[in-house]
């Protein structure tokens, strides 16, 4: 009876149409929180993706690669996804930027370059950043060489546009020239999307895996762009302005006055935790992404809005350029126990801004974990990070940009990380906004407010064991391992 009353309050407080974390990893966006073809130890990264459609509807997408200093986008194109299809494309690099290749026979928009059975390709553009474009972050190709991917269902197609995007029994879509001339019929997007990537270093042998964070119900009508509308995203007139997330035995149910606000706090998160690895024996590197995915849809080179408290500028060195990073408390734990503040924690929850201490100035943040008291550090470069050879950077918890040096002693060879958004920003939704108790079936009426950053990222760490015997040959010893961020949520109700 409980139950049963629960669901009732829960349905009665939260109709259908808002944004949510997606279930089980399958959504109507997906964000790949990292894409790199940077080179690390002079062996390059090519950053491969899939995506795959778990429904029986053909669908619209929009994916959209986005450089890692300000978010801006660096290539975009339409795909059209059969039932049950799947799509699968590699960045590479490419002279001093990156190049999409694929051989899936999947209709796109503008269609990729090449014919025959090799490789088709997309070349990455710096229109959004160069000539009067000009952001202030940098105007070369070599901007696009690290970033994030986003791809969101514009809408499912319907009747002949279905057909036309369903492969023939040649394995191609049977009449994607249609497609592209004439304007599809799409309905609403109906989610069961997924995605993976994988950034593999053929040279060295290294290889890490993680899956795209889903979001789900983010818009209940269509919204179908042409590949050279930038509109189709997070901020779309047609993404709904209400999200409905679930932390510490509450459900809120959340309104906003912009959709993008709701994506944003679906993805709110005031702590960040992850595990380093910095063994001697094994010469071990850990390095961390943090990617906000709606910091260039909330932020100018001038201005922000809630909840990003400092202008979206970029600095490779965020600590020489603390004025313009979001900032961060981190607290570096070995496995005995022991803790120490590496820098902005002050011990309490409600901690002062932090402008000399950790911070984020990047759309894509990547720091490397140091221990420079440890051997595998002694006459490395803090240009690039040394594991993922990031050269964005962006992200800091000390005095050099892309370095969190836990370095007390060789205690801290290896543990866990806390990193918290210590910042003032918060999102404060509308006064018709509902929370339900989880225990009760209590529902109460009014503003919420969200404290953190909207991150998604992960961890990578590497274990180096050099040329091994493998049999009467040899072989590499290297292994690697990428581990989702965890997180905390931090939302106080009214009432």
């Amino acid at each position: 009876m409980k139950r049963t009353a629960l669901c009732m309050a829960l349905a009665a407080a939260f109709p259908a149409g808002a944004v949510t974390p997606g279930a089980d990893g399958l959504g109507q966006a997906l964000i790949y929180p990292y894409y790199t073809v940077q080179s690390a130890g002079g062996d390059a990264f090519n950053t491969y993706i899939s995506v795959v459609n778990h429904t029986a509807q053909a669908k619209a997408l929009r994916v959209r690669f986005r450089e890692g200093r300000l978010g801006r986008e660096a290539l975009s194109f339409n795909l059209f996804l059969s039932a049950n299809d799947v799509w699968t494309g590699a960045a590479v690099p490419s002279g001093d930027g990156t190049r999409l290749v694929t051989s899936d026979a999947s209709c796109t928009e503008p269609a990729f370059s090449g014919s025959g059975s090799g490789a088709r390709f997309l070349d990455f553009r710096n229109d959004a950043f160069a000539g009067g474009s000009d952001d202030g972050a940098g105007s070369g190709l070599d901007r696009t060489r690290e970033g994030f991917v986003e791809i969101l269902e514009m809408g499912t197609l319907t009747g002949a546009s279905a057909q036309f995007a369903t492969h023939n029994s040649a394995g191609v879509p049977s009449n994607c020239d249609n497609l592209l001339s004439d304007l599809p019929t799409v309905a609403a997007p109906a989610g069961g999307l997924s995605g993976t990537l994988t950034l593999i270093n053929v040279a060295n042998g290294l290889d890490f895996d993680a899956n795209a964070e889903a979001l789900d119900n983010l818009a209940s009508h269509a919204y179908f762009r042409r590949a050279n509308d930038p509109s189709a995203d997070f901020n779309a007139t047609q993404v709904d302005p209400v999200s409905v997330v679930t932390a510490n035995g509450l459900t809120y149910r959340s309104t906003w006055s912009r959709g993008v606000d709701a994506v944003a706090a679906t993805l709110m998160r005031d702590h960040a935790m992850a595990e380093y690895v910095l063994d001697q024996s094994t010469a071990s590197l850990t390095d961390i992404v943090i990617t906000m995915p709606t910091r260039s849809l909330q932020t100018t080179p001038t201005t922000m809005t809630a909840p990003f408290t400092r202008p979206g500028q970029w600095a490779a060195s965020c600590q020489a350029n603390g004025a313009l990073g979001e900032p961060l408390g981190i607290t570096a734990f070995t496995r005995e126990e022991q803790g120490i503040t590496v820098s902005g924690d002050c011990g309490f929850p409600e901690c002062p801004p932090a402008t000399a201490a950790g911070a984020i100035c990047a759309a894509s943040g990547v720091m490397n974990v140091r221990n420079n008291s440890l051997t595998q550090f002694v006459g490395t470069s803090t240009a690039h990070t040394l594991v993922l050879g990031s050269a964005t950077l962006g992200a800091s918890g000390g005095s050099t940009g892309g370095v969190l040096n836990v370095a007390p002693n060789t205690n801290f060879a290896n543990g866990w990380l806390d990193i918290q958004a210590i910042g003032t920003g918060t999102l404060v939704s509308r006064a018709d906004s509902t929370f339900v108790r989880q225990a009760t079936g209590e529902a109460v009426t009014g503003p919420h407010t969200f404290r953190g950053l909207p991150i998604v990222g992960f961890a990578v760490r590497i274990f180096r064991n050099g040329t091994l015997t493998c049999g009467a040959g040899a072989c590499q010893g290297n292994y690697g391992g990428a581990f989702p961020l965890k997180y905390r949520r931090n939302i106080t109700p009214s009432g």
